[in-house]
């Protein structure tokens, strides 16, 4: 799109220009995991709460991923002041999809093409979280792709063909490490896939820290149970449930076609 008719766009309209940081939890392949979610936090204003994590990094010498699966006794309070932060940061929201998986026939609806599934689900989170009056650019944890898998580009195409307009400007992948937002989407996913473990009784001895960070969070949002999906302005957790075809091909036509 020329520089020009990007110019008129903005003139014309009331233009909001989120980033959305995207990350994902939970191994598609891999029957052990029932769960799979796929989350992003969207920020109008991403450098303020990087600049924050970055400062709150160098104040206790913490350099490590903030992931879930790092949350322990020793950076708990750490990942609390950075709870805080992302809920007191203006116009910075989570949203996540989940995928029980043991709900979706990947043979018959995918082919068992697992990277298709990936690819589908970020389409209708998207499709999703985009409002009418934002242009987004995304910005994606490294998913492990196929060669020439041309994700960037299908990805942008569903979700603009389907908004019948420019909904996201641009989509980059990079490693995780490289990006404090990822890593929180990672840390906020990680939480809502423990609280769906947990009520499925699929974790045998709970990490004392994690389900401390995990009421700590569930408190923040005056909630008792994320497994319910939560609508709100600042956290929101979709759960996915299949019931045809169709549903599945208007999150992607290309589904079992």
């Amino acid at each position: 799109m020329s520089i020009n008719l990007l110019n008129k766009l903005f003139q014309n309209r009331n233009i909001k220009t989120p980033v959305c940081f995207f990350d994902e939890t939970g191994i598609l392949n891999n029957p052990i995991d029932r769960f799979f979610v796929l989350g992003m936090v969207k920020s109008l204003r991403p450098h303020k709460l990087n600049s924050f994590i970055k400062q709150t990094r160098d104040k206790n010498h913490f350099y490590d991923e903030i992931k879930w699966n790092k949350v322990n006794k020793r950076n708990i309070d750490i990942m609390k002041i950075i709870i805080d932060k992302f809920f007191s940061t203006y116009n910075t929201n989570f949203y996540c999809i989940v995928l029980p998986k043991n709900e979706m026939d990947f043979e018959e609806y995918f082919n068992n093409d697992f990277f298709k599934v990936y690819k589908s689900f970020a389409v209708l989170l998207l499709k999703k979280c985009i409002k009418k009056d934002e242009i987004v650019s995304v910005v994606a944890d490294d998913y492990p792709a196929p060669e020439k898998d041309e994700f960037e580009a299908k990805v942008r195409s569903y979700v603009n063909d389907h908004n019948k307009a420019l909904s996201i400007h641009s989509i980059i992948r990079i490693h995780s490490k490289g990006s404090n937002l990822i890593q929180i989407a990672d840390l906020l996913m990680g939480a809502v896939n423990y609280e769906f473990k947990l009520k499925n009784s699929l974790i045998k001895h709970p990490s004392k820290a994690k389900t401390s960070l995990l009421d700590y969070l569930k408190n923040k949002l005056n909630i008792d149970d994320l497994s319910n999906g939560v609508n709100s302005v600042k956290f929101n957790i979709m759960i996915f449930t299949p019931k045809t075809k169709k549903n599945l091909q208007a999150m992607d036509p290309t589904v079992n076609a």
